[in-house]
């Protein structure tokens, strides 16, 4: 009220400027600027790019783990009463899945794949790999973020680590990608899909 009835006492309230995003730490001046160790090529239907995921800590934590259960595998085996059957099976599970692994660790690739509409992510070994499918006409938002968690598929590994993953979104699903890539890869894989997913809705506007 005092403020109300004495306009000297008043005070302008600042002009709110809009946040300016920061820019991205690494820029790229077209697709086939690509940093050391990626590989882009253009297909019939769009692009296809992939990174080395190779993670010397991971692949050793494997190749311990498939060791052990490779000889404990074969101690079973050749001991005296001879292990139960599904023991044998289980081990000989364990040990091929944790040999894959460290085989992706030391050769895999992360890698992109625009098919017109269709961005297709996927980790590779030796070319092959399983795919996870998004409509670039979809794509909402594709941000590299910093997490944190433990490495390692269902193990208790000691501490934990703040790495960066590559995470899209559309309107319904959020996919992550390229959690043992350096950020200057996950920002070329961001830069393309977005150059994707631009130049796909400026052709649908035309």
């Amino acid at each position: 009220y005092f403020s109300l009835m004495n306009p000297q006492n008043t005070r302008s309230n600042p002009r709110m400027t809009p946040a300016v995003p920061p820019p991205p730490p690494f820029t790229f001046s077209s697709p086939t600027d690509t940093p050391a160790g990626a590989r882009y090529r253009k297909t019939a239907e769009g692009f296809k790019a992939d990174i080395p995921a190779s993670s010397w800590l991971m692949a050793v934590i494997f190749a311990v783990i498939s060791a052990s259960s490779g000889f404990l595998l074969m101690a079973g085996i050749n001991g005296e009463e001879g292990a139960p059957l599904s023991f044998v099976i289980f081990l000989a599970a364990l040990s091929a899945i944790t040999a894959t692994f460290f085989a992706f660790f030391i050769l895999g690739r992360e890698a992109i794949e625009v098919r017109g509409n269709r961005l297709l992510l996927r980790k590779t070994l030796f070319g092959i790999g399983l795919s996870k499918s998004m409509h670039l006409h979809k794509l909402e938002r594709a941000q590299v973020r910093n997490r944190s968690g433990t490495r390692g598929i269902g193990l208790a590994i000691y501490g934990t680590v703040k790495d960066q993953v590559l995470e899209l979104e559309d309107d319904t699903h959020i996919r992550k990608m390229g959690s043992n890539l350096d950020s200057k890869h996950l920002y070329y894989l961001r830069y393309l899909i977005l150059d994707a997913a631009k130049a796909f809705k400026s052709k649908a506007i035309l």
